[in-house]
């Protein structure tokens, strides 16, 4: 403005800056005061309250939502911003705005490099979204770091969370199927389904019914207790190894069992026959009952996963929880999974012993070479009579999953009762623990002498790393010359060499009787 100059004086009241003026630049000065006197920090310190209705202190938004609890941002800023909105609530309303601060860490590159135009390095969130999904970009953002720790993100990690939200989208449909054709009587029955409580509704499940319930409400307790701790990275990562792991691969694969053993009822018996004939109806009601209670587990084992999902997912959740039976109008709105609910420990200690029972025979199957998808017999010795009486009980879900043949799978108490059971030829044995063990008759299923080269060719080479490791080690002046956590790291490889040499010529031997017995 005209005869404006670009003098200041910086005071409380006018009185005061007329005082500073004159005795800066001398008396008769025109003094205009600014009207633009907050800068961006001053005016972003007064926001939790500026914008709720103060000065007014009765204005209803400011009752009701000043205070308030959390305050999430950088931690760039904490000087910048986050201590002038303290000083700024305390001074002004005589209550900090908040009594939490969670400081998130900065967004970089895969190199841990600041993101900016001249380097092109900048992701650009929408385009992200548009090809890997809102989903999966906030998946990666939340479990990618800890509290105040910089994200190095890179577009390979946001695709292996667009896999994971294919995976719930693929289990979401695998039990939209099962239930096509259901009454909307029993659909109501799933949507009200609750295992929560070890009561009457836990009498009809079977074992991996029971281990994966287990395993969500123990999921549940530790993901709220993250969720308290504001630990999101441990939360996430906890919620992504449940529904790949435990559910998808396990359960719903399991469940497969009980949902589709009602056609092999069906099959069974003859018509002709009206004991045969009552027993073959008894046997599809008791199927079609163990179907639809695998059903309700699905449903509800799946509800809760989402919950406990959807603040980090929110668009595929909803949308899966809508097409499966529900209560309520919206996710969002739905309660959080409580704490404390049943934890059935022996069935999620037999489960656990049945998958490495499985993982055992899927070893057996690479490691010689057998065809996938053909179905082999098996001797199970189990020597805990309990062990042995719930694997016995399992057969249908054990055969499934380790692709056995049911009529040639048989459990028994010990070695002796193994060998009398194993078919003629001679079997492989696979110990998994302590107490169960795996006799797989694979005599003519696969090439005996190609698997003996195969495997005299893997000892040659462990023994040749073998012996330079132990050259070194027996080299005094390597030991004189070598720091102590390098040598410590040798004989650890040592050791580990050692390890794969016995279980190869373990292999060899086991081969070898093979080919004796044959």
């Amino acid at each position: 403005e005209e005869g404006r100059s670009g003098r200041y004086v910086v005071a409380r009241n006018a009185a005061e800056a007329a005082e500073k003026a004159a005795a800066q630049w001398g008396a008769g000065l025109v003094l205009t005061q600014e009207s633009d006197v907050l800068d961006t920090w001053f005016s972003s310190g007064l926001w939790p309250f500026s914008t709720l209705g103060w000065p007014d202190a009765d204005a209803q938004d400011f009752k009701t939502f000043y205070p308030t609890e959390v305050l999430e941002t950088g931690h760039d800023i904490l000087f910048f911003w986050v201590a002038r909105m303290i000083m700024m609530g305390i001074a002004l309303t005589g209550q900090a705005p908040y009594n939490t601060v969670y400081l998130h860490g900065l967004v970089r590159d895969d190199k841990g490099r600041k993101m900016s135009k001249s380097l092109g390095n900048v992701i650009d969130p929408l385009e992200v979204v548009e090809q890997y999904g809102a989903d999966a970009l906030r998946f990666t953002m939340a479990i990618g770091t800890t509290a105040g720790q910089d994200l190095n993100l890179s577009v390979d990690r946001v695709l292996s969370n667009r896999n994971f939200t294919n995976k719930l989208w693929n289990a979401g449909k695998f039990i939209r199927f099962q239930l096509e054709g259901v009454s909307d009587a029993e659909w109501q029955q799933l949507a009200a389904a609750d295992f929560s409580s070890n009561s009457s509704s836990w009498q009809k499940l079977g074992l991996s019914d029971r281990y994966v319930i287990s395993c969500l409400h123990q999921l549940a307790d530790q993901v709220t207790e993250c969720q308290e701790r504001f630990n999101f990275n441990e939360a996430g990562q906890a919620l992504y190894a449940f529904a790949w792991g435990e559910f998808a691969d396990w359960y719903v694969e399991a469940s497969k069992a009980r949902l589709y053993s009602g056609s092999q009822a069906s099959t069974s018996g003859s018509s002709d026959d009206n004991s045969s004939s009552s027993s073959t109806s008894d046997a599809a009601d008791e199927a079609a009952d163990a179907a639809h209670t695998t059903r309700a587990v699905l449903v509800y084992v799946f509800d809760r996963l989402l919950r406990l999902i959807h603040p980090f997912m929110p668009f595929v959740t909803e949308e899966l929880w809508q097409a499966l039976p529900h209560q309520g109008s919206t996710l969002m709105k739905a309660s959080w999974p409580q704490h404390n609910n049943a934890i059935d420990t022996d069935a999620i200690a037999q489960f656990e012993a049945l998958k490495e029972l499985v993982k055992g025979v899927r070893n057996a199957r690479v490691e010689y070479g057998l065809e996938q998808a053909k179905k082999i017999a098996a001797v199970l010795v189990v020597s805990d009579p309990e062990g042995r009486r719930v694997m016995q009980q399992e057969l249908d879900v054990i055969s499934l999953l380790a692709k056995l043949e049911p009529s040639k799978v048989s459990v028994v108490g010990n070695v002796d009762e193994a060998a009398a059971a194993a078919p003629a030829g001679g079997s492989v044995s696979i110990v998994v623990n302590e107490g169960l063990q795996l006799l797989l008759p694979l005599a003519g299923l696969f090439d005996m002498e190609k698997e003996l080269a195969r495997l005299a060719k893997q000892k040659a080479k462990v023994e040749k790393d073998l012996g330079g490791i132990m050259g070194r080690l027996n080299n005094p002046k390597f030991v004189e010359k070598a720091s102590a956590n390098y040598i410590a790291e040798v004989r650890a490889q040592a050791a580990d060499a050692q390890d794969r040499l016995s279980s190869i010529e373990q292999k060899i031997e086991q081969v070898q009787q093979l080919q004796l017995q044959n």
